[in-house]
């Protein structure tokens, strides 16, 4: 049933996905599902200051297939902070708790160390909703200077 709901998605046109007037500022982790905001993904684009974060290495929504598109649907002003080696677990603190999760293991199973993740995690989101909800001039400094260092973290508008 799931696989003929995923089929009818590409119907959906683009004015019909809702749109909430109260949300101004969105940060998505590890976000993806395009395909059920219309035909490519087109309802995304009118979603206001989004900022992504994604991680190369997320087994539950590939970066390439689902993190990727999801990102180029959205539309001006967007940011995505890209995670070498990030999974999909460990952009929330469920890492501190299920730490069976593949992703969870950091360095011992080729990822990315969830404490580090959560940290950049926290600063980026942080510094989004600031800048965004109360127009903090230095946070969004901050964001636009692109403080990290490739490879760790890639930051694209």
């Amino acid at each position: 049933a799931g696989c003929r709901f995923l089929d009818t998605l590409d119907d959906i046109d683009a004015s019909e996905v809702p749109q909430d007037p109260r949300a101004v500022a969105v940060a998505g982790l590890a976000g993806g599902g395009w395909y059920a905001f219309g035909r490519n993904g087109e309802g995304l684009a009118g979603v206001r200051k989004p900022l992504m974060l994604a991680g190369t290495l997320d087994g539950d929504l590939p970066y390439e297939t689902e993190l990727r598109p999801t990102f180029e649907a959205l539309g001006p002003g967007r940011v995505m902070f890209t995670l070498e080696g990030g999974g999909h677990w460990a952009f929330s603190d469920l890492c501190t708790v299920l730490t069976s999760l593949e992703d969870c293991q950091g360095a011992a199973g080729g990822y990315m160390e969830p404490s580090r993740v959560l940290e950049i995690t926290q600063t980026a989101v942080t510094a989004h909703v600031k800048a965004e909800l109360s127009d903090d001039a230095g946070a969004r400094a901050w964001l636009e200077q692109a403080a990290w260092t490739p490879p760790e973290v890639t930051v694209e508008r």
